[in-house]
């Protein structure tokens, strides 16, 4: 079994927040709940570190509860 995305969601507004993971500033872009391959639900906030581009040009997710939104 796969991790599978049950539901995705773009803010039409951009959050921003902290990384409890790095303590970099964040622009949240949207959401997502998914199913991990053990079974879990999860849900995510999909976003971008701000001042870095990733090389690979696609958005960072977290665990909601390692962001606290400003």
């Amino acid at each position: 079994m796969e991790n599978k995305i049950l539901k995705k969601e773009l803010y039409d507004s951009v959050k921003y927040g902290i990384s409890m993971f790095s303590m970099d500033r964040v622009a949240i872009v949207g959401e997502q709940t998914m199913e991990l391959e053990d079974g879990r639900i999860v849900e995510q906030f999909l976003y971008n570190i701000i001042g870095h581009a990733p090389k690979n040009g696609n958005l960072f997710v977290s665990l909601k509860g390692n962001i606290v939104l400003e």
